[in-house]
């Protein structure tokens, strides 16, 4: 048998594709998410005490508890 003296296509080296980092795109989903998430609670903690601030309360004392079957 003769020895092959060229490369072949399987014998090249050729250096390894590197995929996209997506690292910055799921950190950018995350802080959208968490900032999302943050003015949901303080919209809610803001309607909250509006509505603790307008709420009329009952002066005097409660009426007595009565419980009936």
């Amino acid at each position: 048998m003769t020895e092959m003296t060229t490369a072949g296509p399987e014998t090249v080296t050729t250096p390894p594709v590197e995929a996209p980092s997506n690292k910055r795109s799921v950190r950018m989903w995350q802080a959208l998410f968490v900032l999302i998430l943050l003015g949901f609670v303080g919209l809610l903690a803001a309607r909250l005490i509006q509505t603790n601030e307008s709420e009329q309360r009952a002066s005097g004392e409660a009426p007595p508890f009565t419980f009936t079957t």
